[in-house]
């Protein structure tokens, strides 16, 4: 298992796979509820996180950085994954704004909004340096990457 844990709040644990491509979910009773089969790599969002239905969002990074965003439901079936050649979905989790779009950074050092419905893109903004954390406000989000930097984007 991967040393990522995140709790939902209804006391389900998510944990992913260190060398394997899979999400679990683990009940408060330590009984494997699902384990989702993931796309390009282990999990390497430190917080998978929630959407208003349940829905899990978590970055996987393969080798070469390789790597993929994943949505998958509150069962455990993967709805969506964006992917790019040199992806690797950055170690900090995504954000989601009032309208459900989604928010992440990438090792190639883009942050992507996506939408929520099929993953597809809808913008990408490079910066200097990979991102590394972010909150959405008032319709703008607000990243720090590793450049120093904090950028607020539209």
């Amino acid at each position: 298992l991967s040393y990522r844990i995140s709790l939902s709040s209804t006391g389900t644990i998510y944990t992913g796979g260190f060398y394997v491509s899979r999400l679990y979910s683990v009940s408060p009773a330590s009984t494997t509820n699902w384990d989702a089969i993931l796309v390009s790599g282990s999990v390497k969002s430190p917080i998978p996180n929630f959407d208003s239905s349940g829905n899990i969002y978590v970055g996987t990074s393969g080798a070469f950085d390789s790597g993929a965003f994943n949505k998958v439901s509150a069962t455990g079936t993967l709805l969506w994954y964006f992917a790019g050649a040199s992806l690797g979905a950055s170690s900090h989790p995504a954000v989601i704004d009032s309208n459900g779009r989604v928010y992440f950074g990438a090792k190639d050092k883009f942050v992507y909004a996506l939408k929520p419905e099929d993953g597809s893109e809808i913008w990408k903004y490079e910066l200097s340096g990979e991102p590394m954390g972010f909150a959405v406000g008032q319709g703008v989000v607000y990243v720090v990457s590793y450049d120093g930097k904090v950028y607020a984007l539209k």
